[in-house]
């Protein structure tokens, strides 16, 4: 599979690609969770630019955060220190970064889209391991039935945003192989700053996406039981073929 790279583009990720209220819809699922199932300490092995490990630390959970593109984690390193947050987070591979025992493990926004099943199902073994007996793994990711439904294919504008003075334009062109469940997407990203000439950012990448059932069956042979599933951060009731995303809480076996 043909990875995306953030290092490019992580300083304007968070204008692209998600907002403060799916942020706090995010951050509220995950604390309901934390405080059912009374968890304390938590792993981000997918942070990004640090909207899940910022603001549990802030709230006073024991956090270590990691992520694939150091771009993104110099963003989030950048966030710490203007919140005058003193630990830092590094540049890791989820597949294999070590950072000891948790009660809770998450990577969260479809962070496992961008892995084959093989490195999955590698990642949920590395997940065991820093992981405390019966700890928590709880994560999203695109639901494959859902997205024929909407799914634009032709080349379309998908975001157009503003912020001081800088324009964002971005073309997408997306295929999607519902026998492999591989969906296959180019970007093309216009970035103009004070009206001046323009710079792109092109990109090609595949995420891989699974139904339910699929993911179910992966899960449970490599030792995790799913103890929640909703269709979404909202915590909405999981529908088979039109829920957007599936959202898991599960646990350690």
């Amino acid at each position: 599979m043909k990875q995306y790279s953030y290092d490019e583009s992580s300083k304007y990720y968070d204008l692209l690609e998600t907002s403060d209220k799916e942020n706090k819809e995010r951050n509220d699922f995950l604390e309901k969770a934390f405080k059912k199932y009374k968890i304390t300490s938590v792993f981000d092995l997918t942070c990004g630019t640090g909207a899940q490990a910022i603001y549990f630390l802030k709230k006073g959970y024991s956090v270590k955060a990691s992520d694939f593109s150091k771009g993104m984690v110099d963003v989030a390193n950048l966030k710490l220190k203007k919140e005058n947050l003193k630990q830092r987070f590094v540049k890791g591979d989820m597949r294999d970064i070590s950072f000891g025992k948790a009660e809770a493990v998450i990577t969260m926004f479809n962070a496992i889209g961008h892995l084959s099943k093989k490195d999955f199902i590698k990642t949920l073994g590395n997940i065991k391991e820093n992981l405390k007996p019966k700890g928590y793994y709880i994560f999203d990711i695109y639901n494959l039935k859902d997205m024929p439904r909407d799914l634009p294919l032709k080349k379309h504008i998908d975001i157009i945003k503003e912020k001081e003075n800088t324009i964002l334009v971005r073309f997408c062109e997306n295929k999607l192989n519902l026998k492999t469940g591989i969906l296959h997407t180019k970007h093309e990203l216009l970035i103009q700053h004070n009206l001046e000439g323009y710079k792109t950012i092109k990109s090609h990448w595949d995420m891989q996406l699974y139904d339910f059932k699929e993911i179910k069956g992966i899960l449970e042979r490599n030792d995790f039981k799913i103890l929640e599933v909703y269709g979404g951060a909202d915590r909405s009731t999981f529908k088979d073929k039109t829920s957007q995303s599936i959202y898991l809480i599960t646990q350690k076996q």
